[in-house]
């Protein structure tokens, strides 16, 4: 996507798999990560698809460079590529025409809007030749199960435990769901099953608002209800993990 001829061209480089865990504490990644996952936001608002399109387009994102070198790869085109087939995976296509557009005019936002000339053509050969080259290397399996279910469904939970109107006066669900997308920039959301990631999130927003959640009648603490074998150390530790996003 870059506005160079050479580099809408795709090089079959040699797959060297990574390591997830050791991506995640290598934090010299972490900013690529986030600028390219800034542009798929940026770019899916635009192009009007929700918040699980996004992520989506995110977590195929993590996906393919959990098994490539990450440095054979031109990552913009690898965005706009995740972003045209997570919309097709998550039954929201759009034209490949306006995912070029798009994303096109959001990393160059100095220049006019894309014409439908030979560069464009040459890109829109460079997507979808990726796409499939992508969908080999991922064998296919683009459907890996996302957090926001499990969220939406914990939330609900909650509220129904503490009371419509205690709950309403916070902002946990706001904070939660802000949370979830900011830490699908980052390869988290397949690090750990997606309701450990639901979970640590509403515990870190609970934190922030000072919500007392009850546990009266109940050997358990609120978060086992959901996750049974996790701690509230482990909790805390992956909620660290997720507040040195904000520190990069």
């Amino acid at each position: 996507m870059a506005d160079d001829d050479n580099k809408t061209k795709i090089a079959i480089s040699t797959v060297a798999k990574i390591n997830p865990q050791q991506l995640i504490e290598n934090k010299d990644h972490w900013s690529e990560y986030i600028k390219i996952g800034k542009f798929i936001t940026e770019s899916g608002i635009k192009l009007k698809l929700s918040s699980i399109v996004i992520a989506r387009a995110a977590t195929i994102y993590h996906q393919f460079y959990f098994l490539c070198d990450i440095s054979q790869f031109d990552h913009y085109l690898v965005a706009v590529t995740c972003l045209y087939l997570a919309a097709k995976v998550e039954d929201s296509p759009r034209r490949a025409r306006d995912v070029i557009t798009t994303s096109y005019k959001v990393l160059h936002r100095d220049k006019p809007i894309l014409k439908v000339d030979d560069f464009y053509w040459q890109l829109r050969d460079s997507v979808v030749k990726f796409e499939l080259f992508m969908l080999r290397m991922l064998k296919f399996d683009v459907s890996s199960e996302l957090p926001h279910k499990y969220l939406l469904h914990y939330l609900k939970s909650l509220q129904d435990w503490c009371g419509e109107l205690n709950w309403t006066t916070s902002t946990v669900n706001q904070l939660c769901w802000q949370l979830l997308q900011d830490i699908s920039l980052l390869p988290f959301i397949l690090l750990y099953p997606p309701s450990v990631i639901a979970t640590a999130i509403i515990y870190l927003a609970v934190k922030c608002n000072n919500v007392d959640i009850p546990n009266e009648g109940s050997t358990k603490s609120w978060w086992n209800v959901f996750t049974p074998n996790l701690t509230e150390v482990d909790l805390q530790r992956l909620c660290c993990k997720f507040m040195e996003l904000y520190d990069t």
